[in-house]
């Protein structure tokens, strides 16, 4: 069965829903180490809890905190699973605008202050390396000055994609800790 919230909260109908598998909503980015964990979890009749980022008919992300656990006949026979899930995606929203940079969309300064202390201590416990590269634009005030602001800001926003593009592994981050 699927509930009119679900449908209102995915943009499919209950006939779309009924039948297939939960992979249509499946982020790909989202590590399939997480699924795994959740399938070991709820296959050995036990409760799994989590946030999971998903996708909606129209491809918009939506972010739910869920509770799957196995449902059982009289005769003690699993014959599926229920799930419950809590939509919690303007929570997520308003995480992340805390954290993100707006002109560049990378994380920022408060974000960077929590990161880097954690990274610091993993690799101190690994004893392993850790590495920061900091970029600073020369003349940018007088750029700012002849070209205006706007166009500094664009400026900005095209180096942090380049930035984004290449900061793209599991441990890169990529932060704005100033104005340029």
């Amino acid at each position: 069965d699927v509930s009119s919230a679900f449908t209102r909260l995915t943009g499919y109908s209950k006939e779309e829903l009924i039948g297939l598998n939960h992979r249509i909503f499946k982020d790909p980015k989202t590590p399939i180490e997480n699924y795994k964990k959740l399938w070991e979890t709820i296959t050995r009749n036990e409760t799994w809890f989590g946030e999971i980022k998903n996708f909606k008919k129209d491809k918009s992300i939506y972010w739910i905190n869920a509770k799957i656990f196995p449902i059982f006949n009289d005769n003690e026979d699993k014959t599926g699973y229920i799930a419950i899930r809590e939509d919690v995606t303007d929570k997520k929203r308003i995480e992340l605008i805390s954290i993100v940079d707006e002109l560049t969309q990378l994380y920022n300064r408060r974000h960077f202050n929590t990161v880097v202390e954690d990274e610091m201590n993993r690799a101190k416990r690994k004893n392993k390396l850790i590495s920061f590269l900091m970029l600073d634009i020369d003349y940018f005030k007088q750029y700012n000055d002849t070209y205006g602001h706007q166009k500094g800001d664009e400026v900005i926003r095209e180096i942090s994609k380049v930035i984004k593009e290449f900061a793209s592994r599991a441990g890169d981050s990529a932060f704005r800790l100033g104005g340029e």
